[in-house]
C-alpha cells in the first residue's frame, strides 16, 4: 500500500502551511540550507540547539524564506520573510494575503528590537512584542508545547543569525480569534509499558512529533472549537493541503492498516531521512518536508525515537491517504 505523506508539516512542518503560497502557483518548494549539528552534550538553552530545531525539525525556512524571482525560496535570504499566503478577505470577499515575518535580527524590518522573551512569546503564545495577536497560520498553538529550553534556544538562534533588511508587506486579512494551545494531556503516549526497554525512546519521539507533526497529521476542527485539531484522532491524518488544483491529504501515521501498519521503525526513519517512499524510491507528495535540508537533517537517534513512537501508537483506522503514480490524491476526506 502506498503511503506518500509520512509526517508534516509543518508545519510548516512544524512551520509549514495549510495553504500554498500565492507566488508559487500552488507548488510548495523547500529551501535547501546547510543544516546544523547540534551540541547534544549542552544543558540549558543554546543557539546551536535552536539552529537544529529551526532547520531540521520545525522547518521554519519553508515559510519564512523570501521567494526569488522564480518563486523559489532564496537561500541568501534565509528566514528574511516575505512569502505570501492566500486567504479570503473578510471585507470584500476577494483574495487577501498573509506574509511570513522577517525572523532575522534586522532593526527595521525584522526582530532586531525584540527581546528573547518576546520571540518565545510569539513562538508559543502567538503575540508580537506589542502583545498583538499573530495570524494562526503560524502554529503557535502547537509550538506552545515546546520545552522552555527549546523555545529559548530558538530565540537565541534567531538573535544570532545575520540581519537581513527585507521589508515585509502588511497583512490585509483580519486576524481571527486566537487558537488555544493543543492540550498536551490529550496527546497520546506510546502504548508501550514504562518497563519496556523502548519506552524512553518512544516518549522522546512523542515530544518531537507533538511540536512538529501533529498539526498537519491530525484533522482540524471547525473554527471556534475548543481544540484546533481533533485529538481523538491524533496523528491519524486526513488534513488536506491545497497543492495547485489538488487537495493532498496527510497520511495516517498510526500503525493501522490504513496508515503505517506493517512498517518497521527502521523503514519509518529511512523514509523521513530520504523523502522516498518505502520500497519504491519515489518522492513523497508535497508538502511533506522529508529528505536532505529538512527532516533528513535530524540526528539518527532523533529519527529513531520518532519512528519508535509512531510504531507504538494505538492504531486508528482512517484512510488510506496518499497519491497515485500520476500524483493524483486519493482518500481525500469528505469535505476536505
Amino acid at each position: 500500500m502506498r503511503i506518500l505523506l509520512v509526517l508534516l508539516a509543518v508545519a510548516w512542518a512544524g512551520c509549514d502551511d495549510d495553504t500554498a503560497p500565492a507566488d508559487l502557483g500552488g507548488v510548495d518548494l523547500p529551501v535547501q540550507i546547510d543544516q546544523a549539528t547540534p551540541d547534544l552534550t549542552a544543558s540549558g538553552p543554546s543557539a546551536a540547539r535552536g539552529e537544529y530545531l529551526v532547520k531540521s525539525l520545525l522547518i521554519c525556512g519553508d515559510c519564512h524564506t523570501t521567494p526569488n524571482g522564480m518563486g523559489q525560496p532564496d537561500p541568501t535570504k534565509f528566514l528574511a520573510g516575505g512569502r505570501a499566503f492566500d486567504f479570503p478577505a473578510q471585507v470584500d470577499g476577494g483574495l487577501g494575503h498573509v506574509y511570513a515575518a522577517n525572523l532575522t535580527p534586522d532593526q527595521t524590518s525584522g526582530l532586531g528590537s525584540w527581546t528573547a522573551s518576546n520571540i518565545v512569546d510569539a513562538l508559543t503564545v502567538g503575540v508580537d512584542k506589542d502583545g498583538l495577536p499573530l495570524f494562526p497560520i503560524m502554529p503557535y498553538y502547537m509550538f506552545g508545547n515546546l520545552s522552555d529550553d527549546d523555545a529559548m534556544s530558538i530565540a537565541l538562534y534567531l538573535q544570532s543569525i545575520p540581519a537581513i533588511s527585507n521589508v515585509v508587506p502588511k497583512n490585509n486579512v483580519q486576524v481571527p480569534q486566537a487558537s488555544t494551545r493543543i492540550d498536551d494531556t490529550q496527546i497520546p503516549h506510546t502504548a508501550l509499558p514504562s518497563t519496556d526497554p523502548g519506552f524512553a525512546s518512544a516518549e522522546r519521539g512523542r515530544y518531537l512529533v507533538k511540536v512538529s507533526c501533529i498539526e498537519c497529521h491530525t484533522k482540524h476542527n471547525a473554527p471556534g472549537a475548543a481544540s484546533v485539531i481533533d485529538l481523538a484522532k491524533a496523528f491519524a491524518g486526513g488534513e488536506t493541503f491545497q497543492i495547485g488544483p489538488n487537495k493532498i491529504p496527510s497520511a495516517n501515521l498510526t500503525p493501522h492498516a490504513t496508515g503505517l501498519g506493517g512498517w518497521t521503525p527502521a523503514e519509518i526513519a529511512a523514509t523521513l531521512k530520504t523523502d522516498q517512499e518505502r520500497g519504491v524510491g519515489r518522492m513523497l507528495c508535497p508538502p511533506m518536508p522529508g529528505g536532505t535540508g529538512r527532516l533528513g537533517g535530524l540526528t539518527d537517534p532523533d529519527l529513531n525515537d520518532i519512528a519508535n513512537f509512531l510504531h507504538t501508537l494505538a492504531p486508528i483506522q482512517n484512510g488510506p491517504f496518499g497519491c497515485t503514480d500520476a500524483g493524483i490524491p486519493y482518500g481525500v476526506p469528505d469535505g476536505g
